[in-house]
């Protein structure tokens, strides 16, 4: 809760950083077509009770396919994943009271289409016109207002 974190602090984060990192790469490489979206959270807390994890930093979050990813805070974990699915997961470890919090997005098929790319490098974009925008003084709303003004191109004539 404090700004300031002690050197063992500072440590539990990155211990439960990477942990969140393992769990998800473990998830990534479990996916395959045909398995349902609670078996990643299954392989990602396998990763974290492993690693000296006892509880989960939130609810999580894997969703495959478009209506389930568009739902920001999905929770049911029930769907079945297709060939053509994106998969989102946003979910992390509890590590002796540090929590991180990593989302990640990859193919159910292991390979990104050329819309997949188009829409994550739009994400991307509007991440990074956020990041530079961020300063004293300014609410959330100004900063995603000038945020989408940036990334908006202008109609061609």
């Amino acid at each position: 809760m404090r700004s300031v974190k002690s050197p063992r602090e500072v440590a539990l984060l990155r211990r439960a950083a990477q942990i969140a990192g393992h769990g998800l790469l473990e998830a990534m490489h479990s996916t395959k077509p045909g398995i349902y979206e609670y078996q990643l959270e299954a392989a990602a807390r396998y990763v974290y009770l492993t690693n000296g994890a006892r509880l989960e930093g939130y609810r999580s979050i894997i969703a495959a396919g478009v209506d389930n990813i568009l739902n920001m805070h999905y929770y049911r974990n029930s769907r079945q994943i297709a060939q053509d699915d994106l998969i989102l997961m946003d979910y992390a470890p509890d590590y002796h009271n540090y929590v991180s919090d990593i989302t990640r997005m990859w193919p159910a098929n292991g390979k990104f289409s050329s819309i997949d790319r188009e829409l994550l490098g739009f994400v991307l974009a509007y991440r990074n016109a956020v990041m530079q925008r961020i300063r004293p003084g300014v609410t959330p709303a100004q900063i995603q207002q000038e945020a989408k003004a940036a990334i908006v191109r202008p109609p061609k004539n």
